[in-house]
């Protein structure tokens, strides 16, 4: 119920990369500069060649040039489309590339299309908590003056002199000491294994095989089997 509602708790988005869709800004438009645009090698959907001959014509753009040197507003109106006051200044309105990806992704029932489009995506932080997963109502609740999305970017060493700080009074204390009990044990085992100065927030995929074994390890440990 606290997860924020555009990343559903992730904290990351997948996002059309400007550096995956062109990634050899050597190569002119019309040499296939647009990896997305393209069949395979350099050889572009006729579609696509039709709407890079079309912006080109109507922004003044040399097809031949490289991509480093079209001008940087131009390859911003190539990327992301016109906006309004461009498109009267220009007599002409252009979807941009990352749009009409955008809108392919969502509107194809094609998995080989998605898996095509797939390879142009890479996660970006989501702009609405700013990879804080969760929705500004579960991130007003503080405790010691801090959330949870502050407390999971702690070290686990921090995090355990955090937790080991805490005191609570009267009803409270009988409410928070099984949790914190727990997890100041959890956080006890992981300083014991010697990743204590890994952040709690640090996604899996960035560990070494050597930190990965050893939270196993505090894992099992802390199974009390």
């Amino acid at each position: 119920h606290g997860a924020c509602g555009a990343c559903t708790g992730l904290g990351t988005v997948l996002e059309f990369d400007a550096d995956l869709i062109v990634p050899d800004h050597d190569l002119s438009l019309s040499d296939g500069a647009v990896a997305a645009w393209r069949h395979s090698g350099k050889r572009m959907n006729v579609v696509y060649a039709g709407m890079a001959r079309d912006f080109c014509a109507a922004f003044g753009v040399s097809p031949g040039i490289p991509f480093r040197n079209i001008p940087a507003p131009m390859a911003a109106v190539l990327m992301h489309g016109t906006t309004p006051a461009q498109a009267q200044e220009y007599g002409a309105a252009f979807e941009g590339v990352i749009p009409n990806l955008r809108r392919r992704w969502e509107t194809t029932d094609s998995e080989s299309v998605k898996q095509r489009m797939h390879g142009f995506l890479s996660e970006a932080a989501c702009e609405t908590c700013r990879g804080a997963r969760l929705r500004p109502e579960a991130l007003a609740v503080v405790i010691a003056g801090r959330n949870v999305a502050e407390v999971c970017g702690l070290s686990v060493a921090d995090a355990s002199r955090f937790f080991d700080a805490l005191e609570f009074q009267g009803e409270p204390r009988v409410v928070a000491e099984p949790v914190l009990r727990e997890i100041r044990q959890r956080l006890r085992f992981l300083c014991d294994v010697g990743v204590d100065y890994l952040a709690l927030s640090r996604g899996s995929s960035t560990l070494s095989g050597g930190e990965a074994q050893r939270i196993r390890l505090a894992t099992q440990i802390g199974s009390g089997l």
